[in-house]
């Protein structure tokens, strides 16, 4: 063995979870068709970006550095300025109460959340859900996928119910990602 595959093993050895985590990771998406791609990220181990379960609604996957057991899978809904505008018009009290109802939406179920909402105007929602090492299974990991999925749709159906679909695409360039209204 080479003093490169010696340094690599012995990495390895020391951090089992990094390699071999991100590994079992990027499998399941593999078997379940799930398109994804890696992400640079200095305050993690590794970083996933998925499509799941189409190029609308991304997904990521991390592992925070000196958490060898731990991932976090998550999201982030940036509210369109459009939206945005509509709650700038309401009354303060009328934006704390909208704010309230996001609040006790997300509080029913098992992921979760953060709302960036400076003078109660909504930016953006960021859901999220620990998965350990020791209980993930491709069960567990599925399910956490369709929860993250299912609370953006529940975040954008309750904005679009309030304030109306909104009539422009968040952004004219850049990605095909890009286009759409909420990622």
């Amino acid at each position: 063995m080479d003093k490169q595959s010696k340094k690599y093993s012995r990495e390895v050895a020391q951090n089992p979870g990094d390699l071999s985590l991100e590994k079992r990771l990027q499998d399941l998406c593999l078997e379940e068709g799930i398109t994804m791609r890696k992400v640079q990220n200095d305050m993690a181990s590794f970083q996933l970006t998925l499509q799941f379960p189409n190029p609308q609604s991304t997904i990521n996957i991390y592992q925070p550095k000196n958490k060898n057991d731990l991932v976090i899978v998550g999201s982030i809904i940036e509210v369109v300025e459009e939206h945005k505008e509509k709650i700038r018009q309401l009354s303060m009290k009328d934006r704390e109460a909208f704010i309230w109802d996001l609040r006790l939406l997300l509080a029913r179920g098992d992921t979760e959340f953060e709302l960036q909402h400076p003078d109660n105007i909504l930016e953006f929602v960021r859901i999220h859900k620990f998965l350990f090492e020791d209980g993930l299974s491709k069960h567990v990991f599925m399910n956490t996928l369709f929860d993250i999925n299912r609370k953006k749709l529940l975040v954008i159906w309750f904005i679009q119910k309030r304030f109306g679909s909104a009539l422009t695409p968040k952004s004219e360039k850049g990605s095909p990602e890009d286009a759409f209204i909420y990622r």
